[in-house]
């Protein structure tokens, strides 16, 4: 299979930039995390695939992937079109304003980097999500790229 990692402009992402995806559409799959590390991701985004497929949904190109972070818990997000008929798997991350830093740490410590945001917007998110855009393959040789993103509570700026 070809490559998907996401070419994006660095300069949207790195200082903190704030977006709405709340039109996006997602399937959602639980994966097990162990202290906000995801352990079988691979394994979930294949399966995801796979049920996307089968269920007759179609994926966004280029493919988008974001993993919503917890303690034990999180879930594996892969953008689709938006389906014809109600879904649970299927969700929104919601209206809202996200906050957005692109960080270049390797994945074990994005919690650094992650820790360095909410501290320079004052943030205590509803959520927090990671956008990989480099496959284990391509952070090898190309470095890591991942988009931290934040969405804030309900009042917060």
């Amino acid at each position: 299979m070809p490559c998907e990692c996401r070419q994006i402009d660095a300069r949207n992402w790195e200082n903190g930039s704030d977006f709405d995806w709340g039109s996006a559409y997602f399937f959602r799959v639980f994966t097990p995390l162990f202290f906000h590390i995801p352990y079988r991701v691979d394994r979930d985004i294949e399966m995801a695939r796979f049920e996307i497929t089968a269920l007759g949904y179609k994926t966004k190109h280029p493919l988008k992937i974001v993993t919503e972070d917890g303690w034990f818990r999180g879930a594996v997000l892969i953008e689709i079109e938006k389906p014809d008929r109600p879904d649970p798997k299927v969700v929104q991350l919601g209206r809202g304003k996200y906050f957005s830093k692109l960080s270049a740490l390797p994945w074990k410590e994005l919690g650094k980097a992650t820790m360095n945001m909410l501290k320079e917007h004052s943030l205590r998110p509803a959520a927090l999500y990671f956008w990989y855009l480099s496959c284990p393959v391509c952070s090898e040789a190309e470095g890591y790229r991942t988009v931290i993103i934040a969405k804030s509570r309900n009042g917060e700026e």
